[in-house]
Order: C-alpha cells, then sequence, then structure tokens
C-alpha cells in the first residue's frame, strides 16, 4: 500500500491501537494479515477498543488484539472487588460473553456474500440448493455464486439459470441448445459415438440438451468435467438428459510424398 506521498507505507502493530476492533479487523485484511485471536482487559476505554496488538509468534501476518471490556466484578459490593480468584473467575464469563456480543454486533455480515466468514459460506449455500458444489469449489467462486444467489434460484432449470451458473463457477460461458445437434464435429463427453443416440433421441422426440463448450476437451481436467456434469445434473429439469460437448481438436496438416496407400515420406 502507497501513503498520501507516494512512497511505500510501512505499518506496525502500534498502528492499531485506538481503532474499534471492526476497523482494526479491516484495516488488518486490507494489509492482508489476519486475527488470530482476542483478548480482553479492563479499561475505561469504550468497550472493543484496541488497547494493545501483538503480531503472533511463528506466524507471519497473524495478530492478537487485546481489547477493551469491563470486569464484572466492579458491579459487586467492595468487599468482592479486591478478590483476586473472584475477578479472574468473572473475566472468564466475560470472555465468554465478549465472544458472543461481537459476532451480534457483525450478524448483517454473515448475510453478506462478500463479508462472511469463510466457514458460514456453506451453510448459506445450502439456503440455494448449492451445498452438492459448495465443498469443491474456492471461496471466491462461493461467493460469486451467492452473490447471484437469488437470480439463480429465480431461474433455476432454466437455459438461463444453467448458463449463469456454469459461467461463475468454470469461468467459461458455455453455449446450450435445446432438442438440437447443431453440429457433427462436436466431440461430446469423448465418444463420437454418442451422436448416433442424440439423433435417435431427436427422432423419438426426448427431450435433452447439449451444453457446448467453446474449447477444445482438454482445457478442463478430470475433476472439473466431473462438477460440470454435477452442476448440471442439479440443476436441470429432472425429465431432461444432457450431454456435455467441446470444440473439435484443430487437425494440423502435413506435407509430404505419398509412396504407397499407408505409406507418407
Amino acid at each position: 500500500m502507497l501513503s498520501e506521498d507516494g512512497s511505500e507505507y510501512r505499518w506496525n502493530p502500534a498502528d492499531l491501537v485506538g481503532l474499534d476492533i471492526h476497523r482494526a479487523e479491516r484495516f488488518i485484511g486490507e494489509m492482508g494479515g489476519r486475527v488470530a485471536s482476542y483478548h480482553y482487559r479492563s479499561s475505561e476505554r469504550k468497550r472493543f477498543t484496541v488497547l494493545e496488538a501483538r503480531e503472533k509468534s511463528g506466524e507471519s501476518g497473524a495478530f492478537d488484539l487485546i481489547l477493551a471490556g469491563k470486569n464484572p466484578v466492579a458491579h459487586l459490593p467492595s468487599i468482592y472487588q479486591e478478590n483476586d480468584f473472584l475477578e479472574q473467575f468473572l473475566w472468564i464469563c466475560q470472555h465468554m460473553q465478549y465472544e458472543q456480543i461481537r459476532i451480534l454486533d457483525r450478524l448483517h455480515e454473515y448475510h453478506t456474500p462478500q463479508l462472511a466468514p469463510k466457514e458460514f459460506l456453506h451453510w448459506i449455500a445450502g439456503w440455494f440448493g448449492m451445498n452438492n458444489q459448495g465443498t469443491q469449489l474456492e471461496e471466491e467462486t462461493i461467493r460469486a455464486l451467492l452473490q447471484k444467489g437469488l437470480s439463480l434460484f429465480n431461474w433455476r432449470g432454466t437455459v438461463k439459470g444453467l448458463r449463469m451458473y456454469l459461467t461463475i463457477t468454470m469461468g467459461v460461458e458455455p453455449r446450450i441448445h435445446e432438442n438440437d445437434f447443431p453440429r457433427d464435429d462436436f466431440v461430446i463427453l469423448g465418444e463420437k459415438s454418442v451422436n448416433e443416440v442424440i439423433r435417435n433421441q431427436m427422432a423419438g422426440n426426448i427431450p435433452f440438451f447439449i451444453v457446448h463448450f467453446p474449447v477444445e476437451i482438454d482445457y478442463f481436467n478430470r475433476a472439473e468435467k466431473s462438477r460440470i456434469a454435477s452442476i448440471i445434473d442439479q440443476e436441470k429439469p429432472a425429465h431432461a438428459m444432457f450431454y456435455i460437448s467441446f470444440e473439435q481438436r484443430e487437425m494440423k496438416k502435413q506435407k509430404g510424398i505419398l509412396i504407397g496407400e499407408d505409406q507418407l515420406l
């Protein structure tokens, strides 16, 4: 990050002191770091103000934050306020309460795809029926899907919805042909014999569609091809059959002298 005069900005954990917890977390995230743990200390400062920040030993970019809090012992009669055991015991309860308060304070972020904690994403994905794919996708892809979650849910089972889903997850926009077999030179699941099966389905008016990716079949690895099939099976109408096709690999022309029926020099 650059400072206002254009030079490289160098920061240290002391820059976090005095910030509220949300600003401190955002600042650490912008610097490419993360918060490893939270601790609390009695202070007259506003609750959850950063009192101290320490870089976690052995973990680059991870920080332990010391936050302002108040020990409940202050609300007890004065005779108990000087009891060290009681003070430490009540801090345990207060720490647990503060952890819950921190979650409640940012509850709105849990329902915002770009801000929700990573471990919460799969649960949100389940609301839109994406839980079968959630564990196979990268975090940013899941967030992008959830950003379009309502649209994908409304268009589920349609060409538009399937195209949108595959474009987000695979990074390539496919063409979808319903009950149509537009070309003979498609590579469909790596098997040319599938072509005849499709023609028979067309003759028998069996509903089917072809999802064609404008890339060669080797563009995706085996796991990605399996993911494509799984997504289509999940999003398609239950009664329809489907096939996946790719661009035919271009044949390279060779120059030579024919010296026999099966020999080329």
